[in-house]
């Protein structure tokens, strides 16, 4: 969001500093169905309801390849592994796989995102559905940032002076107030857009 100020130290520090509070009401951080999607034949959906478009040898395909892919235990942090023949994944794919009714792509959701093994790294889910062979799946990641400083001229016109209010502008000002939204309505700061 918008600060304007003349030292560039200070837009620095703002724009690396200030969460963005927008990101608390918009749908596409709601959860991890609305972040992780996929763009399948022109349609744009959860990751999940793929597999319910896949044909029936390509779920076989991935059902196999999904509880076979699991951390490297030496180094958590390195690629994912392909253990041949496993059928659990990290520990516990086959008990998801059942909750999910044979979903093998919302099993993964359960087994890597929802269960906090991807916790703070969820982006990584992306590499196991690169390893299964799924395209065009992205993430909408709540975390995500960009700070930058922007130089700008403002070149105000009417400022609005201050010592100039009069008392029949705050009782129009409290008047109106009244109709605004309360700030916990919308699960977010005075500083949400």
């Amino acid at each position: 969001m918008a600060m304007f100020t003349s030292s560039a130290e200070i837009a620095e520090n703002y724009s690396r500093n200030k969460a963005d509070t927008s990101l608390a009401t918009d749908p596409r951080y709601a959860s991890y169905d609305t972040q992780f999607r996929v763009k399948y034949k022109g349609q744009d959906m959860p990751i999940a309801k793929l597999w319910y478009r896949l044909p029936t040898e390509e779920r076989n395909r991935i059902a196999k390849l999904a509880g076979e892919i699991r951390y490297n235990w030496d180094d958590y942090d390195a690629p994912f592994i392909r253990e041949e023949g496993s059928t659990e994944g990290t520990g516990g794919f086959e008990q998801h796989l059942l909750e999910r009714k044979g979903n093998a792509l919302d099993a993964l959701m359960q087994e890597w995102v929802w269960s906090g093994n991807l916790f703070r790294t969820e982006g990584r889910f992306l590499e196991i559905l690169e390893m299964l062979g799924i395209e065009n799946a992205y993430y909408n990641d709540p975390n995500y940032s960009d700070p930058k400083v922007y130089p700008v001229y403002l070149n105000i016109q009417n400022p609005f002076d201050t010592s100039k209010v009069t008392k029949k502008m705050i009782r129009e000002l409290k008047k109106e107030s009244k109709y605004a939204p309360d700030p916990t309505d919308r699960y977010a700061d005075d500083w949400d857009k």
